[in-house]
């Protein structure tokens, strides 16, 4: 089922990158808000998809151009830090995920998607959103 938005005032195919980034960024951000809003109805123990939700939170991170820690990630998702922790581990290892060093301070760590990742995210975005083009 399509998710519904706003309408654009543009169509698609005449949309700046800049616009096409902000939309994808929206669709996170509904997405990532709808899944939160589950458990305002339901128990979250019903809801544990740590790997769904750390690979949510890491595109939206990208698509706003701004780096997420790992502290950061671990805290966006619903389950306890170790458990998000070892996701993390499991998608860097699969190549999901890319972990780097932060130029001042090698204790801190930020994450982001992989190229592949974020190409595979970008088609199911565009899959879910009415069929757009990127």
């Amino acid at each position: 089922m399509p998710i519904h938005r706003q309408p654009s005032a543009k169509p698609p195919e005449f949309r700046t990158r800049a616009e096409t980034l902000d939309h994808y960024a929206a669709l996170l951000q509904s997405i990532i808000d709808a899944r939160g809003k589950r458990y305002e109805f339901f128990p979250s123990e019903l809801f544990v998809d740590p790997a769904w939700d750390i690979l949510l939170h890491a595109a939206l991170a990208q698509e706003q151009q701004r780096r997420i820690t790992v502290t950061a990630l671990c805290a966006a998702v619903n389950v306890p830090d170790t458990t998000a922790a070892r996701w993390i581990r499991h998608m860097v290892d699969k190549e999901i995920l890319v972990r780097r060093d932060a130029p001042t301070d090698a204790r801190i760590k930020y994450i982001e998607l992989s190229v592949a990742a974020a190409a595979k995210l970008r088609l199911y975005l565009r899959s879910i959103s009415e069929g757009e083009p990127v």
